[in-house]
């Protein structure tokens, strides 16, 4: 399935705040956070794009 970038874009804005929100909400470092909703994409056995740990410490 082919995504059109404003559609990527959305998703990953939504991806970012859902990392930061999580990360807050249990005390995690960026790091910790990316690799927690990795943890959570692989179990649910979907496709999403998740975003390195550096572009969420940009964003924090």
């Amino acid at each position: 399935m082919k995504i059109k970038r404003a559609r990527l874009d959305a998703l990953l804005f939504i991806a970012i705040e859902t990392i930061l929100a999580l990360r807050e909400l249990f005390h995690l470092t960026y790091r910790a956070a990316e690799g927690f909703v990795c943890g959570l994409v692989r179990l649910m056995k979907i496709e999403a794009p998740i975003p390195k740990f550096t572009s969420l410490a940009k964003q924090g």
